[in-house]
C-alpha cells in the first residue's frame, strides 16, 4: 500500500475496479479529515493525509516510505516505539518533530489492521498545542484562584439552592474560630446563626438564583470574642453551562474599621470646619440645590463678605452664568444619583455685583448630616485664563508677523522691478514730455506701496533700526504742537509734565510715529469732542526693573471685547475704507516690541480707551547719534558681479549700474556666482541679494571671503534684517567677513550707487 494506490492481485477485472474505486473513495476520506492519518507496515510508512503532512510541514510524497520513528520527537521515540509494539489502542499523547525541525505535541491513536492478507497499522494524528495550552492556563487560573480565596481577607462563600454551602474560604476562621471546613454542607440555620439574620440572607441568595442579578447588603455579628463588628455582603451568581444559575457566591468583607473611621471623622468635623474656614481656596458642599456648607474664601470669590450670606441664597444656580446653568446643575444631580465618582469641570460665575469671574471645581457625592450632597473645593482661575489669553494672543501677533514680514518682502521685489522700470523710463524722458509725469505718478504709486510695505515690516519686526537713547517723554510734549493742529477745538489735549523724563533706548522717528499713531487713534475714537491725555511716568515692571511707561488715554466711543482682542492685526479696521489702512495699530506693536517694550489696551464701551507701551528705562541722559559721513563715488569701469533670482529686479538692476558706468556681470544664483569666480572672473565687488533659495546671500559672501578675500560684498533684500547677520541702522552689517554694506529694497539708484561707491572705498582700506 502506498499513497498513491493499494497493493494485490488476482481477481477479475471488475473486482479491481471496485478496489480502486473504494481505495480513491478512502482517500478522499482521508484527506478530508481534519485528524492526520498515518498507515504503516513494519515501521515503514504506506500512506499519509494531507492534513498529517501540513502538520510536519512536509508534503505526502515525501513522507511515504519513510521510518515512522522519524516523525516522533528524538526522546519521545522510546515510548512511542512501545506503543507500537505493544499494538495499543489507547491514545499516547506524544511529540511529535517537524520537517523545519520544530515539534508540537499530539495525541496518536493507532488500530492494527489487515488488507489483502497485509497486516498494517492506521493511526490518527491530532495536534493537541491548543488543548494543553487551554489546560495549562485553566490549571494556572484555577491555582491563582485558589490562592486569592486562600488568602484574601474577605469570607468567600459558595450556596446550592438549597442554602448548603459547598465552599468556604479560610478568613471565616478569623472571623468565627471555626475550621472552613465545618461549614461545608451545612446551612445557615445548621450553624446556629440566629433567625434575625437567615432570613433576610436567604431572602437575597433566593432572588439572585431567580433574577441572576447581583445584590449588596451589610450586617452586624457578634463574633467569639464577644465584639459586634459590621460586614458588607456582595452576592453574585454563579452559572452552569446550560446558562442556569447553579451556585450563589457571597463576597463578605469586615467594615469595623472602616466605621469606626468614619465615627472619628464626624468627630474630627468641628475642627476641621475651623481649618476650612481659613483655607485659600473654595470648599463647599451642596445638598438640595443649596449650600450646606460653605467657607470663607468661597464667599470672597463671589463678592460676598461672609459664608451665610451663601447659606442663606435660594439656590446655587444665581451664582453660575446663565449660559453654563445648565451644565453645572446637571453635574451636581448626576454626583448626587450615583453617589460615587468625582468631577472636575470649569464654568463662569457671577459676582455680587455682576461681574463675571471663572472658575474651576473639584466635587464628589458623600453623605452629609445623613442626606445625600456634593462636597468640593473652587478655585478662581480667572487671573491664569487671562495670562493664558495674552499668551495665546502673543503667538497670534507672532504668526501674523512672521506673515506680514514675508507678504512685505515678496511685495519689495516687485516694487523694485516698478520702481525701478520706472526711474528708468522717467531719467530717459524729456523734461517736457508729456508721460514724464504719468511715469512720475507711478514712482509716486510704488513710494506709496513701500510705505505699506515698511509698516508691515515694523508690524513684524524686520525693520533695521539704529537705536539710541531718547527721552520719551520730550517726544510726546515735542508733539503737542502738531497734535494741537489735527484735533478739534472741542477736544483737550493734556501733555505730560515739563519735569518728567524717560529716557529709553529707540529712535526719534519711530518713538514719534508710536505716539502719532495712538493720538490720531485716539482722536477719531472722540468724534470731535473729549479729553486725550498723553501720559508718561516711572514705574517699576513685574520684575522689579523700572520702566519708562507712556499712557494714550481718551473719553471716546471704547472698544468692545471682540475689536480690543483683534486691534492689532494688520488690516484690521473699524473705519471706513477711505479712512484707514488697519496698519497703524500694528505698526505701533512691532515697533514696540522691536525697542523690546510691551503694549496693553484697556477699554470699556462709552467710556473710553487706555493704551499703555512700557521701555526698560535707561538711567543715563540721552545722547543724540552722529551723522554719518558722505562717501565718495567710485571710479568709472568697476566691474560688479549681480547675483539676483528675480529676473526682473536684475534686469533693472543691471541697467542701473551700466548707465552709471560700471561693468555688470550677471548670476542668477549663488552656485552660479560661486562658479564664476572659481573660473577667475575678474570682479571689483559684489552685489547680491539676500534672499534666495539653496545658497542665500549671507553664506554665499561667507564663501567669497574664503575664496576671494577682501572682495567686498552688498547684500541686498526685501526684508529689512538678515538671517545670520545683523544690519545696523546705517546699512552696514557685522557678522559677515567682507560684507561692506546692506540696500533694502526697493532702492533707487541714487541710494544703490551710494552703498556700491561706499564698499569699493573700505575695500581699499
Amino acid at each position: 500500500m502506498s499513497s498513491g494506490g493499494s497493493g494485490g492481485s488476482g481477481g477479475s477485472s471488475t473486482e479491481h475496479g471496485e478496489r480502486g474505486a473504494a481505495t480513491d473513495w478512502a482517500r478522499v476520506l482521508a484527506d478530508a479529515t481534519l485528524e492526520g492519518v498515518v498507515i504503516h507496515e513494519r515501521g515503514h510508512v504506506q500512506f499519509v493525509n494531507a492534513a498529517i503532512a501540513r502538520m510536519l510541514r512536509s508534503t505526502p510524497e515525501a513522507l511515504v516510505g519513510r521510518p515512522v520513528l522519524d516523525f516522533a520527537a528524538p526522546d519521545d521515540r522510546p515510548r512511542v516505539a512501545a506503543h507500537m509494539a505493544a499494538q495499543s489502542e489507547h491514545p499516547l499523547i506524544g511529540t511529535a518533530l517537524r520537517a523545519d525541525g520544530t515539534t508540537f505535541p499530539c495525541e496518536l491513536r493507532g488500530r492494527t489492521m489487515t488488507a489483502d492478507g497485509r497486516t498494517v497499522r492506521v493511526v490518527l494524528v491530532r495536534d493537541v498545542s491548543e488543548r494543553l495550552a487551554m489546560e495549562a492556563e485553566l490549571r494556572r487560573r484555577e491555582r491563582a484562584l485558589a490562592a486569592v480565596t486562600e488568602h484574601s481577607p474577605d469570607v468567600i462563600t459558595r450556596y446550592d439552592r438549597e442554602h448548603r454551602v459547598r465552599f468556604m474560604s479560610r478568613a471565616v476562621e478569623q472571623a468565627t474560630g471555626v475550621p472552613a471546613a465545618w461549614f461545608v454542607g451545612k446551612t445557615l440555620r445548621e450553624w446556629g446563626f440566629p433567625e434575625a439574620l437567615i432570613t433576610p440572607w436567604e431572602t437575597i441568595n433566593d432572588r439572585v438564583f431567580a433574577t441572576g442579578c447581583a445584590e449588596e447588603t451589610e450586617f452586624d455579628f457578634t463574633g467569639p470574642d464577644g465584639v459586634q463588628r459590621h460586614y458588607h455582603t456582595r452576592v453574585v451568581p454563579e452559572y452552569n453551562d446550560a446558562g442556569e444559575v447553579e451556585h450563589v457566591l457571597t463576597t463578605t468583607r469586615d467594615l469595623t474599621a472602616l466605621k469606626r473611621a468614619e465615627s472619628a471623622a464626624r468627630d474630627a468635623y468641628g475642627t476641621m470646619r475651623g481649618l476650612l474656614d481659613q483655607s485659600i481656596t473654595g470648599v463647599y458642599v451642596i445638598q438640595d440645590g443649596r449650600f450646606a456648607y460653605a467657607n470663607t474664601r468661597l464667599a470672597e470669590t463671589f463678592g460676598y463678605e461672609r459664608s451665610e450670606e451663601l447659606l442663606a441664597l435660594p439656590g446655587i444656580d444665581v451664582l453660575v452664568h446663565p449660559d453654563d446653568r445648565a451644565v453645572v446643575m446637571g453635574n451636581i444631580r448626576r454626583r448626587i444619583r450615583r453617589g460615587r465618582g468625582t468631577a472636575h469641570y470649569a464654568f463662569r460665575g457671577l459676582r455680587r455685583d455682576g461681574r463675571v469671574v471663572h472658575v474651576e471645581v473639584h466635587g464628589s457625592a458623600a453623605p452629609y448630616k445623613g442626606g445625600p450632597a456634593v462636597v468640593g473645593v473652587l478655585l478662581d482661575v480667572s487671573e491664569r485664563l487671562a495670562l493664558e489669553e495674552q499668551l495665546r494672543q502673543t503667538q497670534k501677533m507672532e504668526a501674523l508677523g512672521q506673515l506680514a514680514g514675508g507678504v512685505a518682502h515678496d511685495f519689495n521685489n516687485i516694487l523694485a522691478a516698478i520702481a525701478g522700470y520706472a526711474q528708468l523710463v522717467h531719467d530717459d524722458l524729456p523734461a517736457d514730455a508729456p508721460l514724464r509725469d504719468d511715469v512720475a505718478e507711478i514712482l509716486a504709486a510704488a513710494t506709496r506701496g513701500v510705505g505699506v510695505t515698511k509698516q508691515l515690516l515694523a508690524f513684524s519686526r524686520r525693520q533695521a533700526l539704529e537705536v539710541a537713547e531718547v527721552d520719551l517723554a520730550a517726544i510726546a510734549r515735542a508733539l503737542g504742537a502738531m497734535l494741537r493742529q489735527l484735533l478739534s477745538p472741542a477736544i483737550e489735549l493734556r501733555l505730560p509734565d515739563a519735569h518728567v523724563s524717560a529716557p529709553v533706548r529707540a529712535t526719534a522717528p519711530q518713538l514719534e510715529q508710536i505716539v502719532m499713531n495712538l493720538a490720531v487713534n485716539a482722536r477719531d475714537a472722540m468724534a470731535g469732542r473729549g479729553v486725550l491725555t498723553l501720559g508718561v511716568r516711572i514705574a517699576a515692571g513685574p520684575d522689579g526693573i523700572e520702566r519708562a511707561v507712556l499712557e494714550v488715554r481718551d473719553t471716546g466711543h471704547g472698544m468692545s471685547p471682540d475689536v480690543r482682542a483683534r486691534a492689532f492685526e494688520p488690516f484690521f479696521t473699524t473705519k471706513r475704507h477711505d479712512q484707514g489702512t488697519g496698519l497703524g495699530l500694528a505698526t505701533v506693536y512691532g515697533l514696540v516690541r522691536q525697542f523690546g517694550g510691551e503694549i496693553h489696551i484697556e477699554s470699556v464701551e462709552g467710556r473710553g480707551t487706555t493704551v499703555t507701551v512700557s521701555f526698560p528705562l535707561v538711567q543715563r541722559a540721552p545722547r543724540a547719534a552722529e551723522p554719518a559721513p558722505a562717501r565718495p563715488c567710485p571710479a568709472a569701469r568697476k566691474r560688479v558681479l549681480l547675483v539676483e533670482d528675480e529676473a526682473p529686479i536684475r534686469a533693472v538692476t543691471r541697467r542701473m549700474l551700466e548707465r552709471a558706468g560700471y561693468a555688470v556681470r550677471e548670476a542668477p544664483n549663488g552656485a552660479a556666482a560661486l562658479e564664476a569666480l572659481r573660473g577667475g572672473a575678474a570682479i571689483d565687488v559684489l552685489l547680491t541679494d539676500a534672499a534666495m533659495p539653496e545658497l542665500g546671500g549671507v553664506e554665499l559672501a561667507r564663501e567669497v571671503a574664503v575664496l576671494r578675500p577682501g572682495l567686498p560684498v552688498v547684500l541686498m533684500s526685501g526684508y529689512a534684517e538678515l538671517s545670520g547677520a545683523s544690519v545696523n541702522g546705517d546699512g552696514s552689517v557685522t557678522d559677515v567677513t567682507g560684507c561692506r554694506g546692506f540696500v533694502e529694497k526697493p532702492f533707487t539708484a541714487e541710494r544703490l550707487l551710494a552703498h556700491l561707491a561706499a564698499a569699493l572705498e573700505s575695500g581699499k582700506e
